[in-house]
């Protein structure tokens, strides 16, 4: 969810340039994942779903491709596990 928004504040900034752009979003939770892509299932948190949701729409409209993508957790990423401490 952090990296979401950073990349809407990011992207939304006046130092950027305004060309098409994209951003990757590396997640290494694919539960976490599976219900961002449906959108359904057992969600605890649908606050945090909507805003997930609402960022995603923003860095569209912003002309931002969105890419999420499951990673290895602790496998030799560099600030994968500072992320987590």
């Amino acid at each position: 969810m952090v990296s979401s928004k950073l990349a809407v504040n990011y992207c939304g900034s006046s130092k950027v340039n305004k060309a098409a752009q994209s951003v990757f979003v590396l997640c290494n939770s694919s539960v976490a994942i599976d219900v961002i892509i449906q959108s359904s299932g057992s969600v605890n948190k649908l606050d945090v779903l909507e805003l997930l949701q609402s960022q995603a729409k923003e860095l569209a409209e912003m002309n931002v491709s969105n890419y999420l993508a499951w990673i290895l957790g602790h496998a030799g990423i560099e600030g994968n596990k500072e992320l987590i401490s």
